[in-house]
């Protein structure tokens, strides 16, 4: 799971494609894990010292041994309340 304050991309031609990171200046590696069969999971994050409002955005990858390739989730973003 990657996490980033930014929505702008990061681009690694060849490589991976990402919806979020401002070109991997501002991108978190922050949590490693199994996507279940049902293809949805839950996380839960402290956001300890991040002020209300500030918007976050999420995107899951998978590297794929067989072909040599990421695959990326869509963006998910949301809005810290308190």
């Amino acid at each position: 799971m990657l996490a980033s304050l930014s929505d702008l991309p990061s681009v690694a031609p060849g490589v991976v494609s990402l919806g979020i990171g401002d070109q991997f200046t501002s991108i978190f590696y922050f949590k490693r894990g199994y996507l279940p069969q049902k293809a949805w999971g839950a996380v839960d994050v402290s956001l300890v010292g991040i002020a209300p409002g500030t918007k976050l955005y999420f995107q899951a990858a998978h590297h794929d041994d067989a072909t040599n390739q990421f695959m990326v989730s869509s963006v998910q973003s949301v809005t810290v309340l308190f």
